[in-house]
């Protein structure tokens, strides 16, 4: 899996380069998202700007961290998604658990005005 992750204080910026965030994907992405998803963190940003499709697996992923990190009331930011990611987030009614910027500026500067 191709992916970066940073870290600014403690915001954790995981960007997913891969097209297809799917079930060939999603069991290694689980596990990192195990790793990252973590209750020292402040917010958590997924750049899904590379995704060009998602399937239920994927879907899978993000319910995981955010199962994973809505108990210490971390938020997950999403940012860059694709019309098509967008679409199937909101058609299966989990857009509510996310946060959502266009870019990483836009999410970052709105985190720091909090």
């Amino acid at each position: 899996m191709n992916y970066t992750l940073e870290t600014q204080g403690k915001i954790v910026i995981f960007t997913l380069k891969h097209n297809k965030l799917d079930s060939a994907l999603a069991p290694e992405l689980k596990a990192e998202l195990l790793i990252i998803c973590q209750s020292d963190i402040d917010t958590f940003i997924m750049d899904l700007s590379q995704v060009e499709t998602i399937d239920s697996s994927g879907l899978g992923c993000l319910l995981l961290a955010s199962r994973l990190l809505s108990e210490h009331s971390i938020p997950i930011v999403l940012i860059g998604l694709q019309t098509n990611v967008k679409l199937l987030i909101d058609i299966s009614r989990i857009e509510h658990l996310f946060e959502y910027f266009d870019t990483r500026e836009e999410a970052l500067a709105n985190i720091n005005n909090h």
